[in-house]
């Protein structure tokens, strides 16, 4: 959101913002981007999927709250209980 203009009313300040937009947006609305460098960018973001891109970038905590019983010598949920 880019600040468009301000205006000074009393004691308050009115500011107008235009709309929000990606970094992409605003790539490919600039007059000063090569086409060649938009139509490699399209192309690009024809191929991201959204899915895969949230798994490289935050992959899937592991479980939690977990240990080893060795009584049973599995897996068993971790339970905290409060001692009166």
């Amino acid at each position: 959101m880019k600040l468009l203009s301000k205006e000074r009313i009393g004691s308050k300040t009115l500011k107008r913002h235009d709309p929000p937009k990606t970094p992409y947006q605003r790539i490919m609305e600039s007059p000063h981007t090569l086409p060649n460098v938009k139509h490699d960018l399209s192309k690009q973001l024809e191929k991201l999927n959204p899915f895969v891109l949230r798994e490289t970038i935050r992959p899937s905590p592991p479980p939690l709250m977990k240990r080893r019983c060795s009584r049973f010598m599995s897996w068993e949920p971790f339970v905290v209980r409060r001692q009166r």
